[in-house]
């Protein structure tokens, strides 16, 4: 009789280990399938860090300067409006200009948007990254007055308005004074000549987003 009540004991004692060995290796399991980080996340967070954000500096298909800035903001000179992820993984995104919903999509490389508005006319886009030869972007003059030259032959400053054009390795801007423009090899500064003196400017490499 003891002979069987130590062959059950013993047959109890190995039937709870092997039990609690398995409890523990599922349990094990468990959680280091729950620690690691889904396919998804790791691809939102690899898009997160190129350029396939919408944040930045644009120059839209119609000649606006578009500033997109990591809070949610966008403006258009005195107009100030909200911008939201669609799709993150197919960089889509929407601008909301109350009544009108903007839906874009970002190239692959990053450098240009596309899309249509809500009354369905097309909409383009591209990035300003400040390192080009081209006048187009936002500079600062050396007396500190902020220059915006647009796409579309205009440029703006405070409350003036003027027009742009290229002549051969320098560009012409005509406002109350006419001023002639060089451009440094690097695309960062310009040298102006005007017919009261000269002055600098400095590319905006931050865009003021």
């Amino acid at each position: 009789m003891e002979d069987k009540k130590s062959f059950y004991s013993e047959h109890s004692v190995a039937l709870i280990s092997a039990f609690s060995a398995i409890s523990v290796s599922i349990i094990t399991g468990m959680f280091l399938l729950l620690s690691q980080p889904s396919s998804k996340l790791s691809e939102n967070e690899k898009i997160i860090e190129t350029n396939d954000s919408i944040v930045g500096c644009w120059n839209w298909s119609n000649g606006s300067y578009i500033q997109i800035k990591e809070n949610g903001d966008v403006l258009n000179g005195f107009v100030h409006t909200k911008w939201k992820v669609k799709n993150l993984l197919k960089r889509e995104y929407s601008i909301i200009w109350p009544p009108i919903i903007d839906s874009l999509t970002i190239s692959k490389d990053g450098s240009s948007l596309k899309g249509t508005n809500s009354f369905g006319a097309q909409i383009s886009g591209k990035r300003l990254k400040g390192k080009s030869s081209e006048l187009i972007g936002k500079w600062k003059w050396s007396n500190g007055i902020p220059v915006l030259v647009k796409s579309n032959g205009i440029v703006t400053s405070l409350t003036f308005k003027g027009k742009w054009s290229k002549i051969n390795d320098a560009w012409l801007i005509k406002w109350p004074v006419d001023d002639i423009i060089f451009m440094s090899k690097d695309g960062q500064n310009l040298s102006i000549v005007n017919q009261f003196g000269s002055v600098t400017a400095a590319r905006d490499k931050n865009c003021d987003v």
